[in-house]
């Protein structure tokens, strides 16, 4: 993968500024000391570990004991030149071209009871990113999911604002719009179907913030139609 590097990498310096410029300096201060260990890198641990490089995490700590299959490419950051490459070692080339900076460390292990503490004894976060089949974890996240759901909605309701009942009927009607293939509607395209779902509501919020934020009117993209900002918080 080394072949992909056709431009010269940026100084630790010039990258950290980037940073700095969307994150803000102090808190780019508290993600660059930080120290993670993710645990399992599948298509949750892979994703997690590279989200965590862009962000400007500092010390990466990658543990998994499996080797990149075939089976994995649909979901799991890897590339077809790394297989049968154990994950740890694909993924910690894969984040040295994003985050050449970020310091990562490999651990090929299988995490057991025995070797988990002395494994994440120096880690100031740790994700567990395991594949396992568990209908009680899983019964649990989503009640963290509804917890939230229902604890927003009855504030909403509180102030006059919406229900529940409204909450379901915007999702379902969303799904049937989104999705005419399945319910028998028009097809006219993915793109088509965002641009009359949405109009220009990404555009106008885009022109008020700016000129709230005393900048310039953003722009539209000829391509799209959609608002390219020049503010920060909005060109994304």
């Amino acid at each position: 993968m080394a072949g992909l590097q056709a431009h010269p990498i940026p100084s630790r310096e010039v990258m950290r500024e980037a940073l700095n410029i969307r994150h803000g300096e102090e808190l780019q201060d508290k993600i660059s000391a930080a120290r993670v260990a993710v645990c399992g890198l599948g298509g949750l641990g892979s994703n997690i570990a590279i989200a965590l490089a862009r962000a400007g995490v500092g010390h990466l700590h990658l543990i998994d004991f499996d080797r990149v299959d075939l089976t994995n490419l649909n979901r799991q950051q890897y590339a077809v030149g790394q297989l049968g490459q154990y994950k740890t070692d694909a993924l910690r080339e894969t984040l040295s071209l994003i985050s050449p900076y970020c310091d990562v460390t490999c651990d090929t292990i299988q995490v057991t009871e025995e070797n988990l503490p002395d494994l994440l004894k120096t880690e100031d976060y740790i994700c567990e990113a395991f594949d396992r089949d568990d209908p009680a974890m899983m019964r649990e996240e989503l009640g963290d999911v509804l917890l939230q759901v229902l604890f927003h909605t009855d504030i909403e309701q509180d102030a006059g604002r919406f229900t529940l009942d409204d909450v379901c009927d915007t999702v379902c009607k969303k799904l049937v719009f989104r999705h005419p293939f399945l319910f028998g509607g028009e097809n006219p395209g993915w793109d088509e179907l965002k641009k009359r779902e949405k109009g220009n509501a990404r555009c106008r919020g885009a022109f008020a913030a700016c000129l709230l934020a005393g900048g310039k009117a953003p722009e539209k993209s000829g391509k799209n139609g959609l608002c390219l900002g020049i503010c920060p918080g909005i060109s994304g």
